[in-house]
């Protein structure tokens, strides 16, 4: 049963001690918790550390803001205002992040802390004031910004972590009586979002046009149209917001998921909004008459800018087709059965995989493993016909390339030798070895199976790109979770995955023995 995840955002130095008793609180509540210092956070090395933070943050349900006498480090990203000496903390932007998400926040300050603001209050003006209780009056600024929001705002004074583990332990019971109570009264709002792009194509593939289906559900036709239409004020894609689309009524939006037979369907806010079937057919049905009037929507004005690669079965094959990992595992004088038992557990959720990554290691650590057996490995995978083509004419277009895999990173650089420095970023699970060349360590990727959504999310923000700017290029089931970025998705050569899927696959093709076959989907 999946756990609310509680990100526990403070300094550490100087609440070390609290973070820690709160963590163990949140653990014996049976929630999650998030904290650096305990691995809940899979760093990038490829980018600022604190951004992992923000984007764990993200990923969580609730945020614990605990404010002590230290300001903290500068964000990656700070700015500083020199007039007024003012700059962003990593503590600091983890809030506004949870904040601009809208996940609730529980925010906790030390006594002396919240007594020394009141000073500070009362002597705005006073520059000359020295503050005992806090490095940085940052601090008070920080507090003078949560109590102008409308919401979220309420703070919880506490002089140690029993304070803080008790006021969570009332908040969250009390929070909890509020949903059952709720639910018991079926209290709903009074409009939600209506995501446009599933209206229309649950609409069409009913047959259905909006004349008849306001004829059905007794309402205006316009009102209709109104629903089918995206909002937008930029000329570029800005991210994965509810704010793209029109807000609809509660019992109108019940009463159109039933005529179209799609009950807890068209809400916007669901895992799948910025599906790539949805944004396509949009697209094609839809997209290209709105254009005859007035520009299309950014999101679905593309052209191909990225392109993102799978490595095994992709881009590489391995002998009688095995995956770069079962050729490891036989290398070592195991069998491909034995290398799956780890892969089941852990797609049947028995395993984590930096469980399933140190089983391996065990495993690998018994036969001895070396790096010539990765070598080894790396020479016994034959690159796609066409590979070094395709990149050379999508680099020379300007298209940005990636890598994203479940296999191996010094494999693939192995396998594609050169070629690596066309590629902007390759994403896969990392070996480490010691001097003498032994296997000392795997750094699984967070990036593999529901992680390559997040990682083509990443891209769009980065690249301030439309998701169906992006191709994702790949042939397995743990491929599939890309199309739930809203990148187009072409399956190649697919291998426990069903091509055929829509809600997977944009595109695919069944036999490829050559690489450039891919290039029609690029244009």
């Amino acid at each position: 049963m999946p756990k609310p995840r509680v990100f526990v955002s403070s300094t550490f130095v100087d609440l070390r001690y609290v973070r820690e008793t709160v963590a163990n609180f949140i653990n014996e509540m049976g929630y999650q918790p998030t904290l650096f210092e305990k691995g809940g956070i899979g760093f990038d090395y490829q980018q600022p550390f604190d951004e992992s933070c923000y984007e764990a943050v993200e990923a969580s349900d609730i945020l614990v803001l605990i404010i002590g006498g230290r300001y903290g480090s500068k964000a990656s990203d700070a700015e500083m205002k020199s007039r007024l000496n003012k700059y962003n903390s990593v503590t600091r932007k983890e809030y506004i992040r949870a904040r601009d998400i809208g996940i609730p926040i529980y925010i906790f300050v030390n006594s002396d802390v919240l007594s020394e603001y009141k000073t500070f209050s009362n002597n705005r003006k006073n520059k000359t004031i020295k503050y005992s209780h806090v490095d940085n009056p940052l601090i008070f600024d920080l507090i003078d910004d949560i109590f102008r929001q409308k919401l979220n705002n309420y703070i919880t004074q506490f002089n140690d972590a029993d304070d803080i583990c008790k006021a969570l332990r009332d908040q969250w019971a009390s929070f909890l009586q509020i949903q059952i109570k709720r639910r018991a009264r079926s209290e709903r709002p009074d409009t939600v979002k209506m995501n446009a792009f599933k209206l229309f194509y649950y609409r069409k593939r009913s047959g259905k046009t909006i004349i008849q289906l306001a004829s059905i559900i007794g309402c205006e036709t316009d009102v209709l149209s109104g629903l089918e239409r995206l909002k937008y004020s930029k000329s570029e894609f800005t991210g994965y917001h509810v704010r793209y689309f029109p807000q609809c009524d509660f019992t109108l939006l019940a009463k159109i998921e039933a005529a179209l037979n799609c009950v807890g369907k068209l809400v916007a806010g669901q895992e799948d909004d910025f599906l790539a079937l949805y944004l396509e057919y949009y697209l094609q049905n839809r997209g290209n008459i709105a254009k005859t009037h007035k520009p299309r929507h950014p999101m679905l004005n593309f052209s191909t800018k990225v392109v993102i690669f799978d490595f095994d079965g992709t881009i590489a094959m391995g002998e009688q087709g095995r995956t770069t990992w079962e050729s490891l595992w036989v290398a070592l004088g195991y069998t491909v059965n034995d290398c799956a038992k780890y892969h089941s557990q852990f797609r049947k959720g028995l395993l984590k995989h930096e469980e399933w990554c140190a089983l391996t290691l065990n495993e690998f650590s018994k036969k001895d493993m070396t790096v010539k057996h990765l070598h080894d490995v790396a020479q016994s995978h034959k690159i796609m016909t066409g590979f070094t083509e395709v990149v050379d004419i999508l680099y020379s277009r300007g298209v940005k390339l990636y890598i994203l895999s479940g296999s191996i990173r010094e494999i693939i650089q192995l396998s594609i030798g050169a070629l690596t420095s066309r590629f902007d970023e390759i994403k896969a699970n990392e070996m480490r070895f010691d001097a003498a060349g032994k296997l000392e360590r795997i750094d699984g990727t967070k990036y593999d199976f529901e992680g390559k959504k997040d990682f083509i999310k990443r891209i769009v923000k980065e690249r301030s790109c439309s998701p169906m700017d992006i191709l994702f290029v790949g042939n397995a089931g743990n491929d599939a979770w890309a199309s739930q970025s809203g990148a187009r998705t072409l399956c190649v050569n697919p291998t426990s995955t069903d091509p055929d899927n829509p809600k997977q696959w944009t595109y695919s093709i069944k036999i490829m023995s050559d690489m450039r076959d891919i290039l029609p989907y690029t244009n």
